[in-house]
């Protein structure tokens, strides 16, 4: 095989992937336009990103989509090394960003992208093995579509530091871990890992079960296990990077701008498991996120989200002041 060569599937079962990606060649499906570009934004966590693209590996539908690691981290080497321990084949190709940010980062991949559909997916997100192809079922009829899955946070690992060197298996609390093996069978795994649905997931549904929210449905547009069409993405120019390595919402932001442009967003039975570590900023960077969000847009309610997000108002006060 060649640098800079592309080959199908079946090159790959006989050179095998961890060579592919050792050389650096674009790996892609049987055809050169799959459906689904799941896009990988990726730095400093590289056993959660095993297990993220091991179970990429393992998806129902994998002749139809490629899978884009963006690199945003300085050392490129591990990177590489995470793709080399793949045990089986996966059509995916790496790009580089060095640093510049999670919104940066996803517009990245998404230029990458061969495929119609754009699937976000984040470094610390596992897939059950139908999620893409119940995301691909969730644009069959609309070209406007917004679809976000479920995402359940597996709590046993929120205080679970990235092992040093990295594994091929987590452990969290009490010595409860994920690896290779519990990947066919995650509903049952995530049983003994603590699931529960994080605040933002379960707002999401919320907003979606009660039609007084409906103008609150870009609330579904989170980061991860989210899809949409490129050509939308592409209409509303990605994610805004004036917020630059800024962390509390470039995703909900995102989803602002796809409703004014007339996206329809709706929740699909497509479940991956979170691999979470805590963060003690919130209550400091979501709030000066969302009043950076207010001023960019001249909408001064916007700034109410930053406090919704931290828990100090209801969802019935922010819709109410967003309405007006």
């Amino acid at each position: 095989m060649e640098r800079g060569a592309v080959y199908s599937n079946a090159d790959l079962l006989t050179w095998g992937a961890a060579n592919a990606c050792r050389i650096g060649v674009d790996i892609v499906t049987s055809t050169d336009k799959p459906a689904v570009s799941v896009v990988v934004p990726s730095v400093g966590r590289p056993t959660r990103l095993f297990l993220t693209l091991s179970a990429l590996c393992r998806q129902i539908t994998s002749d139809q989509f490629e899978v884009i690691v963006v690199d945003d981290s300085a050392d490129r080497r591990t990177i590489a090394d995470v793709t080399d321990s793949l045990d089986r084949p996966l059509p995916l190709r790496t790009i580089h960003t060095g640093g510049l940010g999670a919104a940066s980062a996803r517009n990245a991949g998404a230029r990458a992208a061969r495929g119609q559909l754009l699937l976000f997916l984040d470094d610390d997100t596992v897939a059950d093995d139908l999620v893409i192809e119940r995301h691909i079922l969730a644009h069959s009829r609309n070209e406007v579509t917004v679809a976000h899955g479920v995402v359940i946070d597996l709590t046993a690992f929120t205080s679970a530091a990235e092992p040093v060197p990295p594994a091929r298996r987590l452990t969290g609390l009490r010595d409860r871990h994920l690896e290779l093996e519990d990947l066919g069978n995650l509903p049952l795994a995530a049983r003994r890992l603590g699931p529960r649905r994080s605040f933002i997931e379960r707002t999401a549904q919320a907003v979606v079960a009660d039609d007084r929210y409906e103008s609150l449905r870009w609330l579904l547009c989170i980061g991860t296990n989210t899809s949409m069409p490129r050509a939308l993405f592409e209409k509303v120019n990605g994610f805004d990077t004036h917020y630059d390595r800024r962390w509390g919402g470039e995703d909900l932001e995102l989803g602002l701008r796809l409703m004014a442009a007339g996206a329809q967003f709706t929740s699909i039975d497509a479940t991956a498991y979170h691999l979470p570590l805590a963060r003690g900023d919130v209550s400091q960077v979501l709030p000066a996120f969302w009043r950076t969000v207010a001023e960019r847009q001249g909408r001064p309610p916007l700034a109410m989200v930053g406090d919704f997000l931290c828990g100090d108002i209801p969802l019935e006060t922010l819709a109410a002041h967003l309405s007006t």
